[in-house]
């Protein structure tokens, strides 16, 4: 009976916050994560990877050709 849980202090969760406050925080963050996100996609790709982009597109062509100028073994 020595227990001292009336000396404890409650926990506090989130979900003693007001239902309304969380989803207010819920909104701001997900407009901030969007607002990020778009501003990433407005940036340029920095010239090293469009090199490596064209490099690879160059690559793809090659293939494409070597392969439509192969005999059809199918019959």
């Amino acid at each position: 009976m020595g227990e001292s849980s009336s000396k404890r202090e409650p926990e506090t969760r989130n979900t003693d916050k007001p239902m309304k406050e969380l989803l207010e925080i819920r909104e701001r963050l997900g407009f901030g994560l969007r607002s990020m996100y778009r501003s990433v996609l407005e940036e340029p790709l920095p010239a090293d990877m469009v090199a490596l982009l064209d490099q690879l597109g160059e690559n793809d062509d090659n293939e494409e050709s070597s392969l439509n100028s192969r005999p059809d073994s199918r019959g």
